[in-house]
């Protein structure tokens, strides 16, 4: 029992690392399709968007951290998530 425990927590973790990579991918996408929106003339959002550099940045660390931990949990996670160029 403690061996299907342990799996069921292992999936459980890589379940919950790939979701937060989506959304940190995600926002990262959003935010600089946002600023090439605005360099190009278009209207930006009352929020504050797009995220700063520096928040891109660290975004784009923090997915890099959580795949590399994925990893360390065996399979990658099964998520698509976009390269930005």
């Amino acid at each position: 029992m403690a061996v299907a425990r342990t799996e069921s927590l292992r999936l459980s973790t890589r379940g919950d690392i790939a979701l937060a990579v989506l959304a940190l991918t995600r926002l990262r996408v959003d935010s600089e399709q946002c600023r090439h929106a605005q360099a190009r003339g278009f209207p930006g959002r009352a929020l504050p968007w797009p995220l700063p550099v520096a928040v891109t940045a660290s975004l784009g660390a923090a997915i890099h951290c959580l795949q590399r931990h994925a990893r360390l949990l065996g399979d990658e996670p099964r998520v698509n998530t976009t390269r930005l160029r």
